[in-house]
């Protein structure tokens, strides 16, 4: 009786080993690159208008391992994380919910339309917001350098022209990066200092009321617009000052 057992055990323990051998041989068939897959059609399906015929050539174009590759061939893509998907996706030519809904046995009808839909007026909503902040920016630090923006111009005319020893020439050449600031923002200058002009009222601001459109001025102070608005007009008078 007690051979039978120990006989009975050795069978038992061979079926076993077997059993677990044979799981070992299918697990690492399924990684044969050679063997046909469940979802190989379909893949190379998207692969063909890429201009994709290898796995080899998937492999190395999305720059994806085998494991990667296994899933997609064996419809499971729900295994691989979503930002590998849109990178397959994206060298696909595809949506990655397509892909996944494609290769894999989730399905979430319209979803991917409607996920794209969402997703782009998402992003145009933070495009304009992105747009309106640099804007309001723009114009919050515009208003608090307004009067300096407007001054300078014609310091830098009168130091320039009537007394370059002035040591504010020094200050002059510091504030040359305003100019930038303004080329930056796309702001323009409205004249020059001291310029001959017709007077404009939307572009000038005269210093008398007495002062009619057509009329010729000189530009004391300068203004500034922006490409959308006048953001101040430039300051007019019939006379130049004396210096």
């Amino acid at each position: 009786m007690r051979h039978d057992n120990n006989s009975d055990k050795g069978s038992l323990l061979s079926s076993t080993l077997l059993k677990w051998w044979n799981s070992i041989i299918n697990w690492w068939r399924s990684f044969d690159p050679n063997a046909m897959k469940s979802h190989d059609s379909l893949l190379k399906n998207y692969m063909k208008p890429v201009g994709l015929t290898t796995w080899k050539q998937l492999r190395d174009h999305v720059k994806i391992s085998r494991s990667t590759l296994h899933y997609l061939r064996t419809g499971q893509a729900d295994h691989l994380p979503i930002h590998t998907l849109k990178a397959i996706a994206q060298h696909l030519n595809t949506d990655w919910t397509k892909l996944l809904q494609d290769f894999s046995n989730i399905t979430f009808p319209n979803l991917g339309e409607q996920y794209y839909q969402e997703c782009q007026r998402l992003q145009e909503q933070l495009d304009t917001q992105a747009i309106q902040l640099t804007r309001q920016t723009q114009e919050q630090t515009f208003q608090k350098i307004t009067p300096l923006l407007v001054q300078y111009p014609t310091l830098q005319q009168v130091v320039q022209q009537k007394r370059p020893d002035l040591p504010a020439t020094t200050v002059l050449n510091l504030l040359k990066s305003l100019e930038n600031l303004l080329q930056d923002w796309g702001i323009e200058p409205i004249g020059t200092p001291w310029q001959n002009v017709t007077f404009d009222p939307e572009l000038h601001q005269p210093d008398t009321e007495d002062i009619y459109p057509g009329e010729a001025v000189y530009i004391r102070f300068i203004g500034y617009r922006s490409p959308t608005q006048i953001l101040v007009r430039a300051k007019v008078s019939r006379t130049l000052p004396e210096l």
